[in-house]
């Protein structure tokens, strides 16, 4: 009798356990799926000039997955939005800003995946900015 319930119990703390598996990968997928929507709804926003569109679902991309792979493209794009924000509104402090931004993404991120589109964003920055020398060094280095 005694060994009829061990095994009871055995079985149901394992089915129990696989239950609880479950439903914590099915969560850290949960935040995947929606990283992944709200930064293509953001690259849409971006490349249709909507930039304060951009700016709100890349930030949704990276609160869901800061460390995940939607979450360091959305902090490059982040930074690029925020230099054509400033940039339109006239502000051109705002787009060294975003340049200095866009400076800390190895800081952030200790194995940069993207850097080659960082060094883009920040030579398109100097564009913005008229600084064609700089712009033109930043370009020479990536290409």
């Amino acid at each position: 009798m005694r060994w009829s319930a061990n095994i009871f119990v055995k079985k149901l703390l394992l089915v129990l356990s696989t239950l609880l598996l479950s439903f914590s990968v099915e969560k850290g997928s949960t935040k995947e799926k929606l990283a992944q929507s709200y930064f293509y709804s953001g690259l849409i926003n971006f490349k249709q000039g909507n930039y304060i569109g951009a700016v709100n679902d890349f930030t949704k991309t990276y609160s869901y997955d800061k460390k995940g792979y939607y979450g360091e493209l959305a902090y490059l794009y982040l930074g690029m939005s925020y230099a054509y924000i400033s940039y339109y509104t006239g502000n051109k402090d705002g787009v060294f800003s975003a340049i200095g931004y866009l400076n800390m993404y190895p800081y952030y991120y200790k194995l940069p995946t993207y850097t080659s589109l960082q060094k883009e964003f920040i030579g398109e920055c100097y564009l913005l900015l008229g600084l064609y020398d700089r712009a033109k060094d930043v370009f020479m280095d990536l290409y």
